[in-house]
């Protein structure tokens, strides 16, 4: 149980960081598209333009504001490459149609009403984030955490369950190390077992209730008799108040996995009478 519950935290813990991951991801890659998209003094900017009536030369004339780097003639008018180095809102009308270009700086104004005196004391450079680092350390970091997370589900999907009696041993393990509870647990473990492989209702019945139950069980017939001392034996330990050396516990653990065992092996003899 304990086993399962950390299996199940630790499912959360990775969904959690795998969908902080994208979320992370999504919104860096918005503000990196966002730095890209912006335009910076000396950036070249190509516009393709549809000039109709429009000549190359009022199409420069439009364009006065910006040195032109190139125009490239295409069937339904001009591909024109421009750049300025005057970080400027620039609005230009175009057959009816405004074009607006914001000219960024790559340097920040510095608002100043007194009169700036220099000095020799050199300046500390500013600390600039580059998104786009950042943007490629978190996709990596999905990907890994998502192929991890495959790799975990494929192997539990082709883990093959363990039967009743694999988890039966698992669990009288887990029980045999305990302590006070130790007749508690020996007995959950023999009830469990049952419970999973007859797909009988035992949890929370006596003893006598439990006989009863198994009575006309087939694989259970035999080892009736076994099963009856066994937990006759373990609800005097756990009711008569008496103090059981660790030897008594190790042995009824022993004879525990032994009845359980034996079960086994009738049910398998049974299943080849069968055959």
């Amino acid at each position: 149980m304990a086993e399962k519950k950390y299996k199940n935290i630790i499912e959360k813990i990775i969904v959690f960081f795998l969908a902080s991951c994208l979320f992370f991801t999504v919104l860096f890659a918005r503000i990196y598209a966002f730095e890209k998209r912006s335009i910076y003094i000396g950036d070249l900017i190509e516009l393709k333009i549809q000039a109709g009536e429009l000549n190359l030369d009022e199409l420069k004339d439009k364009f006065g504001d910006f040195e032109i780097v190139g125009v490239k003639n295409i069937s339904d008018g001009y591909i024109i490459t421009l750049r300025t180095f005057e970080p400027k809102e620039r609005v230009t009308n175009l057959k009816g149609k405004e074009i607006v270009i914001d000219i960024k700086s790559t340097l920040d104004e510095i608002a100043r009403d007194e009169v700036f005196e220099s000095g020799d004391r050199v300046l500390g450079s500013r600390f600039y984030v580059k998104w786009k680092y950042i943007l490629y350390i978190l996709v990596i970091v999905f990907l890994f955490a998502l192929a991890f997370n495959l790799y975990m589900f494929f192997k539990k999907r082709n883990k093959k369950p363990k039967s009743p009696y694999q988890l039966f041993l698992t669990e009288l393990g887990a029980a045999s190390s305990d302590g006070g509870k130790n007749f508690v647990l020996l007995t959950a473990c023999l009830k469990s077992y049952i419970e999973r492989e007859f797909l009988l209702l035992i949890r929370g019945k006596t003893t006598e209730e439990i006989l009863n139950e198994v009575q006309g069980v087939p694989g259970l017939r035999q080892s009736i008799p076994k099963i009856q001392k066994w937990l006759q034996k373990s609800d005097h330990y756990k009711f008569s108040g008496v103090n059981v050396s660790i030897d008594e516990k190790q042995s009824m653990s022993k004879d525990l996995e032994e009845l359980v065992g034996q079960i086994e092996k009738t049910k398998q003899t049974g299943e080849e009478e069968d055959v």
